[in-house]
């Protein structure tokens, strides 16, 4: 009986034992992988973020064995570390190490974090983290969508999103949503956007939130209402029309608000950054304008109520050239005498620019050809030879438009065929041949 009893009780001592083993390697494990957090972030606070990365992708390979002050811990700077890494790879171009890692992974890391940081110990350091990367994944997102990559784009662009909505970021997915013709979504990305810009002014100037107005219009007037198949376009409805024509005005309003700010707050702005904004405003103001025309010339029905409208903004600003060479194609669907005295005014206003040029030649040549296709419907050859003489100043009138137009962009292939047409149907040999050669050369024959 004894030695039964000794038995049972060794048996148990080594139960306990092995239990106790059991517990010191647990322990040991555990401490080991927490001391490993510890050393990860004084790798980090070192600079030596290679080893900070290694050492804290080991501890977490059994995150549930860290004490629970050190999964947060842990996530944190490993957040931070590899911020460290790409901001570092970023300026020595590095571009291998920034395109084999995904910047979305640090995000990961920080909502980790903010997940097992139960204390909200780390909560007010996770938000400043956030707000320092948010910049970093709206441009990041900006340059996969230039370079249309729009799956990746998303990722980076919802990311940012999620840490704080604003305008810049809805306005890209509208255009990713645009890319892939999803018109319907992209308006309301683009809607999100204007709106989100409208209810948070900020007293610093964005002449680009134009470009949504003019994504949104476009939409509108050229990608809704009913799709014809005989014609492969769509047919905007009324409803659609008003819209584009009403997106386009408000765009061009908030765009002079916008450009407004510059020129208040110019003392605070180097002369290089004040025609930088000028020019993107310019650029802006011109694909508005452009746009509205266009809308206009495909509504004849609004063409009266668009020269009036027009006249009232010259009256306002005699001197804006884009107002007037507008104003001018307008008037060539109703009078093209007025079309070309207001493109004449548009020279007087800026000479430099070479639209009004263009278009003055280009009316000259179109009335030549209409005399000429005129005269050879004739049998009279005494009122045939008339006309002919009527193509040719016509003709010569055009040739120094074009010729100006030349000057101003050299690399115009337009204008030097324009030329070669006007040339040899003066007859002018070596006129022709002169501008033949100039397409040849710029085109690389």
């Amino acid at each position: 009986m004894l030695k039964v009893i000794l038995d049972l009780k060794l048996e148990i001592m080594k139960k306990i034992v092995v239990t106790l083993s059991i517990c010191m390697c647990l322990m040991v494990m555990s401490w080991g992988q927490n001391s490993k957090v510890t050393s990860g972030v004084v790798a980090f606070q070192s600079g030596d973020y290679d080893k900070a990365l290694e050492t804290l992708n080991t501890a977490l390979e059994n995150k549930d064995d860290l004490k629970k002050s050190n999964q947060p811990k842990a996530f944190y700077y490993r957040a931070k570390t590899k911020m460290q890494l790409f901001q570092k790879a970023a300026q020595e171009q590095n571009y291998a190490y920034l395109e084999s890692n995904n910047l979305i992974e640090v995000y990961n890391d920080f909502k980790a974090a903010e997940k097992h940081d139960e204390a909200e110990k780390w909560k007010k350091k996770i938000e400043l983290d956030y707000l320092l990367i948010k910049p970093m994944f709206t441009q990041m997102g900006m340059t996969l969508v230039q370079q249309k990559q729009y799956d990746e784009a998303w990722k980076y662009l919802s990311a940012s999103n999620e840490i704080e909505e604003d305008y810049i970021v809805y306005d890209l997915l509208g255009q990713i949503e645009q890319q892939e013709k999803h018109y319907k979504k992209a308006i309301s990305y683009f809607e999100k956007s204007i709106s989100l810009f409208q209810s948070n002014p900020s007293n610093n100037p964005d002449v680009f939130i134009a470009y949504t107005y003019y994504r949104k219009a476009m939409i509108h007037f050229y990608y809704s209402g009913h799709y014809s198949e005989l014609e492969d376009l769509y047919v905007p409805t009324d409803e659609d029309e008003d819209a584009a024509f009403s997106t386009v005005t408000e765009g061009k309003e908030v765009l002079e608000k916008e450009y407004q700010k510059i020129i208040k707050s110019k003392d605070d702005y180097s002369e290089e950054i004040q025609n930088k904004y000028k020019e993107q405003y310019l650029y802006a103001k011109d694909a508005l304008n452009k746009f509205e025309l266009d809308l206009y010339m495909k509504t004849p029905d609004k063409l009266d109520d668009a020269i009036k409208q027009f006249e009232t903004s010259l009256k306002e600003n005699p001197n804006d050239y884009f107002v007037q060479i507008a104003f001018a194609s307008l008037l060539e669907k109703k009078d093209m005498d007025k079309a070309i005295a207001a493109y004449e005014k548009a020279i007087e206003i800026d000479g430099r620019k070479g639209e009004a040029y263009f278009n003055l030649g280009a009316i000259y040549t179109n009335k030549a050809a209409e005399v000429m296709k005129e005269a050879n419907e004739l049998d009279d050859y005494n009122k045939i030879g008339e006309m002919e003489k009527e193509a040719v100043e016509y003709l010569s009138k055009s040739k120094p438009y074009f010729e100006k137009y030349l000057e101003i962009d050299p690399q115009s292939l337009e204008a030097i065929r324009a030329l070669k047409q006007v040339t040899l149907r003066q007859g002018d040999d070596e006129g022709f041949m002169k501008y033949k050669k100039m397409e040849q050369d710029l085109r690389g024959n």
